[in-house]
């Protein structure tokens, strides 16, 4: 996939503290904010949602309306390097403490998928869906495939990756992160855009980055998914170059980010 490209035609961002892209752009930072709605889900898909889906839901929702993609047929991928992490523990809990406490309906919202199952019923969405986990080289893992699905497909591609903050004693304190949903609408296809074009960037390979990365420090830096918010934050900046897609924890992909 040396050769593929894609353009950039939405994007979306949720985080604590920064509601949209806009406010983050901006640098409207709200301290109360620590938890979101997701509009995009139905009643029954939202109650069965944690906080850590609806924030993955409500990134994919922002970046999808801003590129006015037809929901029931474009192509979803879904990247997380922890998935549902709380209630994962949450249920190693259960079967280690009291084993008839386990919740069926708790593990079905556990897997690495959830996100992804509840956005595709919530919008009637039938076309290809997959789950990406590529610890922090997700954002390029999760950018190939949601290309590569694009352009076989002919449709238009929502990529959304995110992790939630990661629960105590799962990671060393040093290492520990705070929440982070950032989405990206991705075209790949023939087909000329009915949206406007915000960037175009080509596959993702292993390249020295020419671009800053976003001024993000401490957890939210470390989050897995920061990538991905680096790239919203370099288009919606307008910043050309080379983008590293990892902040130096991963592989070394980034992408080459071009005028739209």
């Amino acid at each position: 996939m040396s050769g593929l490209s894609a353009r950039i035609l939405g994007l979306g961002l949720w985080t604590p503290g920064y509601a949209d892209v806009e406010a983050w752009r901006a640098g409207r930072f709200d301290p109360e904010l620590t938890s979101t709605k997701a509009p995009i889900l139905d009643r029954q898909c939202s109650r069965r949602a944690s906080p850590f889906a609806k924030i993955v839901a409500n990134a994919f929702e922002q970046a999808a309306t801003q590129a006015a993609v037809d929901l029931t047929e474009v192509a979803t991928v879904f990247g997380s390097s922890l998935g549902e992490s709380s209630v994962m523990l949450k249920l190693l809990d259960q079967m280690y403490g009291a084993p008839e406490d386990f919740s069926p309906m708790l593990f079905a919202v556990s897997v690495h998928n959830a996100a992804s199952g509840l956005v595709s019923i919530s919008t009637k969405n039938r076309a290809f869906t997959t789950s990406v986990a590529a610890d922090f080289d997700t954002p390029a893992m999760a950018i190939l495939e949601a290309m590569g699905a694009s352009r076989d497909l002919g449709v238009p591609a929502v990529l959304v990756c995110g992790d939630e903050a990661s629960p105590v004693g799962l990671v060393p304190e040093d290492k520990m992160f705070s929440t982070l949903g950032a989405a990206i609408v991705l075209d790949a296809s023939d087909r000329a855009s009915a949206s406007p074009v915000l960037a175009e960037i080509d596959a993702p390979k292993i390249a020295a980055a020419t671009i800053a990365p976003a001024e993000a420090e401490g957890p939210l830096a470390r989050n897995p998914q920061a990538g991905l918010l680096d790239l919203v934050d370099a288009v919606v900046r307008g910043r050309r170059g080379r983008l590293a897609l990892d902040r130096g924890a991963g592989n070394g992909w980034s992408v080459e980010v071009r005028g739209g």
